[in-house]
C-alpha cells in the first residue's frame, strides 16, 4: 500500500520508467555475476538507464493517458524489452569511454580500450542482437509484468475515486 502511494505521485510514464529500470538492474546483475570476462559492471548504471528512458518515452508516446489494457501492455514490454538492449549499449559505451578517459579502467571483457562512443551506435547493434538473444527474454517478461503492476496502480486509484 505505501509503494502504491509513493508510485501515485508520479507520472504514469515515469512510474513505468522507474518500474522498468529496476527490471534492467535485475537482469544488469544478472549478466553481471554471470557472464565470462571483465567490463560488464558498467551494465548496473547503463541497463537501468536505459530501461529507464525507453520504458518512460515509449509508456508517454503509446498511452497517451488512454484505459490500460492488456494488449497495450503486452506489445509495450516487448517494444521496450527489445528497444532498450540498444540504449543500454549505448550508454555502457559512454560510461566505459568516460571511465577509460578519467581513470584509466574500464576496458572491454578483453581488457582492451572501449569501442569509441561513436563506433558504439553501430557495434551496438550486434552487442543488441546477443544480449536480446540471451536474456531478452528477461528484459520482454519484466517489462511486461511492470504494465501489470501499472494496471494495478490504475485500479487501485480508480477504486479509491469511486
Amino acid at each position: 500500500m505505501k509503494l502504491n502511494r509513493r508510485l501515485s505521485g508520479l507520472s504514469p510514464a515515469v512510474t513505468y520508467g522507474l518500474l522498468n529500470a529496476l527490471v534492467g538492474l535485475i537482469v544488469a546483475f544478472y549478466v553481471f555475476t554471470q557472464a565470462i570476462g571483465d567490463g560488464y559492471e558498467v551494465l548496473m548504471l547503463a541497463a537501468p538507464l536505459g530501461m529507464f528512458c525507453i520504458g518512460a518515452l515509449f509508456w508517454k508516446a503509446t498511452m497517451k493517458n488512454e484505459k490500460i489494457e492488456a494488449g497495450r501492455i503486452i506489445f509495450l514490454g516487448i517494444l521496450v524489452g527489445i528497444i532498450a538492449h540498444y540504449l543500454t549499449w549505448i550508454f555502457a559505451g559512454i560510461f566505459m569511454n568516460l571511465c577509460y578517459w578519467c581513470f584509466g579502467g574500464c576496458t572491454d571483457s578483453f581488457g582492451d580500450a572501449p569501442e569509441s562512443i561513436f563506433g558504439m551506435f553501430a557495434f551496438g547493434i550486434v552487442l543488441s542482437f546477443f544480449s536480446i538473444l540471451f536474456v531478452g527474454w528477461m528484459t520482454i517478461a519484466g517489462s511486461i509484468l511492470c504494465g501489470v503492476v501499472m494496471w494495478w496502480i490504475e485500479k487501485r486509484k480508480r477504486s479509491g475515486q469511486e
